[in-house]
C-alpha cells in the first residue's frame, strides 16, 4: 500500500533543493553546546578534536576501538545509564548495525531530555559490510518510533561522489571520485537544471499555467532520490 504523503516533509526539511557533489558531515548540523557528546562508532577517535571544538567533553565508543580515546561500546546495549550524554553522534553507523532501531532506541535512552542526536547513514552506497540502507522516509520513522523530535534532515554526498567512491576505493578512493562528481558529474547536473528553467521561462511566455511535469518533479525531488546518505539532527523531548 503507498503512503499517501508528500515526498518530503515540510515539519523539519531543509536544504531541501541542493544536490552535493561534495562530502558532507553530520558533525556540521550540531551547534555548539556543552556536556558530556557520545562519538558512537567512533573508530580511533579522529573527530574527537572537532566534538570538543563543539564546546563538549568528548565519550568515544566503538565495537572495535582502535585509539586510545575510543572505549569498547555495544551500541545495541550501551554501557551508559539513562539520561547521562548531553548529545550523541554517529557518523555512517547505523547501516552497519544488525539492529539499528534497537540502538536508536539505546541512543534516545542515555540522552538526557532535550539532548542532541545528529548523524549520517547510508542510502544510494554501494554495499560496504552493510546490513540497512536508509531512505529520509525510513529515518524519519525510525527516529519517531524512538520517541525523537526531529530538527533537521538533509540530503548529504550524493550518489554521483559514493557511487565512484564506493566502486573504485580499491585503486584511490576519494581522490579520483572526487574528480568524477565535480568535473563530470556537476556540469551534466547543471545542464539539467539550465534545461528545466529554459523550459520555464518558455511556458511562461506563452501566458499558460505551468503545470509541474514528470521532469520537473524528478528535479524537484532529486537531492533526495539521488542522496549517497541521509544528514539529521534530532531532540529528545523534555
Amino acid at each position: 500500500m503507498t503512503e499517501n504523503r508528500p515526498f518530503v516533509s515540510s515539519e523539519y526539511i531543509v536544504q531541501q533543493n541542493k544536490v552535493q557533489f561534495g562530502w558532507t558531515h553530520a558533525l556540521d548540523l550540531l551547534p555548539l553546546g556543552e556536556g558530556l557528546c557520545l562519538d558512537l562508532g567512533a573508530g580511533s577517535g579522529r573527530l574527537k578534536t572537532q566534538i570538543e571544538t563543539k564546546g563538549y567533553r568528548y565519550l568515544g565508543l566503538d565495537i572495535a576501538a582502535q585509539g586510545p580515546d575510543v572505549q569498547f561500546g555495544d551500541a545495541h546495549a550501551l554501557p551508559l545509564g539513562d539520561c547521562t550524554v548531553d548529545a550523541v553522534h554517529t557518523q555512517d553507523v547505523l547501516e552497519h548495525l544488525e539492529n539499528p532501531w534497537q540502538a536508536v532506541g539505546e541512543i534516545h535512552r542515555v540522552l538526557k531530555p532535550r539532548g542532541l542526536f545528529c548523524g549520517s547513514a547510508a542510502f544510494l552506497q554501494p554495499w560496504h559490510q552493510s546490513y540497512f540502507h536508509f531512505s529520509h522516509w525510513g529515518l524519519e520513522r525510525t527516529l519517531k518510533q524512538a520517541g525523537f523530535s526531529i530538527i533537521r534532515m538533509e540530503p548529504g554526498t550524493s550518489v554521483f561522489l559514493t557511487l565512484p567512491h564506493g566502486t573504485i576505493d580499491w585503486f584511490t578512493r576519494r581522490p579520483i571520485a572526487t574528480h568524477i562528481a565535480r568535473f563530470l558529474c556537476a556540469p551534466l547536473w547543471r545542464c539539467l537544471i539550465a534545461a528545466r528553467n529554459v523550459r520555464r521561462r518558455m511556458t511562461g511566455s506563452r501566458g499558460k499555467s505551468v503545470v509541474p511535469s514528470p521532469f520537473d518533479g524528478f528535479l524537484g525531488q532529486a537531492p533526495f532520490r539521488l542522496a549517497g546518505s541521509i544528514l539529521w539532527l534530532a531532540q529528545r523531548p523534555s
